[in-house]
């Protein structure tokens, strides 16, 4: 008997992030910002996350929370939930043996590959179950990236700000239905994707845009359906001006007045990036699901991966 519990329905999406929040306790905390963004979007039924399933394990008491995409406009994505508590590597390795046999066949349907986003402790269970011979996958792409989220306060500090465009530009909307062919091409992996999936994003979940004073766009910037900021973009010719921090910022900005929470991963390697987040007074890094306080002697930081995986005939 399957010890996965799938959650669907409004009131068990509700019921699980009161749970996973502590009653709303520990709802800007990373691990928890995720599912919030997630089952809010689903209450409200916007495309794309209505192809997110939700999934616990153990069902009894979930210490792990699967969010598991089924877009026909890229391959399958499976997010992992970091717990809170730490993690139980033999329930992790249980619960993602009970995950794969749900999503097996999907993934055998849609391209053969599968995007695993998840902390390293999770990315390294799944590799061992790659080794041992339980999981038919060959690793194709791996990355690091390091999460950053706004904290209360943060959050707090930024709805009191007044964001202005600099002189020749001007704060937009992205005009959906004649620019997300042009947005998807920018894309660093526009050729792994459909561009209807970028439309869907565009016209369901929040994003921004700056223009210049012709009216062409100069810097943008979507939401991921998994709930964080992602594919920033400035138009080469107008960097070094700081459009790209102010259209992070708006983005940042309209999801919190929306009663969302903020975050984002960014790219081991862009070390321009990474410093101007780790100096940003807005901006926290997170490095574990506990405070510094109660942190253990010796404990190691938290990184998070991304790994696409080809499925073996």
């Amino acid at each position: 008997m399957s010890r996965l519990v799938e959650f669907s329905s409004a009131d068990q999406l509700k019921k699980l992030v009161d749970k996973l929040t502590n009653g709303g306790k520990r709802s800007h905390c990373f691990e928890n910002m995720a599912v919030q963004n997630i089952c809010l979007w689903k209450l409200e039924s916007k495309v794309p996350t209505e192809t997110i399933d939700i999934y616990g394990f153990p069902a009894e008491n979930p210490l792990y929370v699967f969010y598991f995409e089924r877009s026909h406009h890229q391959f399958p994505q499976l997010h992992v939930r970091t717990p809170s508590e730490g993690h139980d590597c033999t329930i992790l390795a249980d619960g993602l043996k009970e995950m794969m046999s749900v999503a097996l066949s999907f993934i055998e349907n849609q391209g053969k590959e599968l995007l695993l986003d998840a902390d390293t402790v999770v990315q390294e269970a799944f590799f061992k179950l790659i080794k041992s011979g339980e999981f038919p996958f060959t690793i194709r792409v791996f990355g690091d990236l390091i999460p950053f989220y706004m904290n209360k306060s943060q959050q707090h500090e930024l709805l009191k700000m007044k964001l202005t465009s600099p002189d020749g530009f001007k704060i937009d909307e992205i005009k959906i239905e004649k620019e997300y062919e042009g947005i998807h091409a920018a894309l660093s992996y526009a050729d792994e994707a459909a561009p209807e999936l970028t439309r869907l994003r565009l016209g369901n979940i929040p994003s921004v845009c700056i223009r210049d004073e012709d009216g062409n766009l100069a810097s943008w910037q979507m939401s991921h359906h998994y709930g964080q900021l992602t594919h920033l973009y400035t138009v080469p010719s107008y960097r070094g001006k700081g459009l790209g921090v102010l259209t992070e910022l708006l983005l940042a900005h309209k999801l919190a007045k929306c009663g969302l929470q903020v975050f984002k991963y960014v790219d081991f390697d862009n070390e321009k990036v990474f410093g101007g987040t780790m100096r940003h007074p807005l901006w926290t890094r997170w490095v574990s699901t506990r405070e510094n306080n109660e942190k253990e002697e010796g404990e190691e930081d938290i990184m998070w991966s991304y790994s696409i995986f080809t499925l073996v005939q």
